[in-house]
C-alpha cells in the first residue's frame, strides 16, 4: 500500500456507486490521475465541499491494486469569482476538457501544472473582454508544453524567418507558410496575425490581460466545417480580417483524440 500526498487541480468529477465519487485530478507529483473518494456522496461527508470542479486541493492518496483512494483533502484555492462568472466558468470546462484529452495518465509534467495555476489565477480576476485571449494562450502555451507547438516565427516548409508582408496559412496541414512557399489553398495572413500568435505564445498572462483585441476585425468561422477556397478569396478581399482564433483551433482540433463536449465554449 502506496501512500501519496500532493497539490492537484480537480479537473472533472463524476458520480460513482451509491455514495463514492470518480474524481480526474491534475497533479504536481503525478500529473493527472483519477481517485476514488468513498462516501463523499453522503450528507454526513466532511470532505464532499473540498473535492469540488476546479478546486486546488492538498490530496493524501492511497494507492491499493492500481487504483488511487482519497484518504485525506484539504482546500488551498477554491476560486470562487471563476465559478460564479458563466463565461470563465465555461472557459475553465474547455480547459479542462482539453488537458485531460491530451494528457496521458500519471506523466509527471510540473510545467502543465503551473500552467494550470496560471491560468486559473488570473482567469478568476480576468474582465469577460480578456477571457478569450486567456484561452487562446493557454492553448498555445499546452501545446509548447506537449511538444507540438511548431515555430511560430518560421516557415514550416523551408524554416526561414516569416518577415513583414504576405504570409500565409494552410489550415489543412495546419502550417505556416511564407511567400515561396504557399500552396492554393493556403490562406493569408494578416501581419497582426503573426504578431498575436507570437505574443500570446511567449508573454505571460499578466501582458496578455492588457492586450486590447476586441477593436480588430476577426474572420468567423466555423467548428466544423473546414476552409475553403471561397473562405480564402474573402480574406484575400479583406487583408486586415484576421484568422488567429482560427488558428489556434485547428492547430487543436488536429491532434485531439476526439471531439470535445465544450469546444463550442471557443466561439462563445
Amino acid at each position: 500500500m502506496h501512500q501519496i500526498k500532493t497539490l492537484a487541480f480537480i479537473l472533472k468529477s463524476t458520480p460513482c456507486g451509491e455514495a463514492d465519487r470518480r474524481i480526474v485530478f491534475f497533479t504536481k507529483k503525478l500529473g493527472k490521475i483519477t481517485a476514488f473518494a468513498k462516501g463523499v456522496r453522503k450528507t454526513t461527508s466532511r470532505k464532499g465541499g473540498n473535492l469540488e470542479l476546479f478546486n486546488l486541493v492538498q490530496l493524501e492518496l492511497k494507492e491499493k491494486n492500481n487504483f488511487f483512494f482519497i484518504e485525506q483533502v484539504q482546500m488551498k484555492e477554491y476560486f470562487l469569482k471563476l465559478k460564479e462568472n458563466l463565461i470563465s466558468f465555461n472557459t475553465a470546462c474547455l480547459v479542462a476538457e482539453m488537458t485531460l484529452a491530451i494528457t496521458p495518465e500519471q506523466s509527471y509534467s510540473p510545467k502543465i501544472f503551473n500552467l494550470l495555476l496560471d491560468f486559473f489565477s488570473i482567469l478568476k480576476k480576468s474582465p469577460d473582454a480578456s477571457v478569450k485571449n486567456i484561452l487562446y494562450a493557454f492553448c498555445l502555451k499546452l501545446l509548447f508544453c506537449l511538444g507540438y507547438l511548431p515555430d511560430l516565427s518560421l516557415c514550416r516548409q523551408c524554416g526561414k524567418k516569416l518577415y513583414q508582408g504576405e504570409n500565409f496559412y494552410n489550415f489543412q496541414k495546419t502550417e505556416l507558410l511564407c511567400p515561396a512557399c504557399t500552396t492554393e489553398n493556403a490562406s493569408p495572413l494578416a501581419l497582426n496575425d503573426l504578431k498575436i500568435l507570437n505574443f500570446f505564445s511567449r508573454k505571460n498572462f499578466a501582458q496578455i490581460i492588457k492586450l486590447k483585441t476586441e477593436n480588430f476585425k476577426i474572420a468567423s468561422f466555423s467548428l466544423d466545417t473546414p476552409r475553403n477556397a471561397i473562405h480564402n478569396q474573402d480574406l484575400r478581399q479583406a487583408k486586415d480580417c484576421l484568422i488567429f482564433p482560427e488558428i489556434i483551433f485547428t492547430m487543436w482540433k488536429n491532434i485531439l483524440p476526439r471531439k470535445l463536449k465544450t469546444e463550442k465554449f471557443f466561439l462563445n
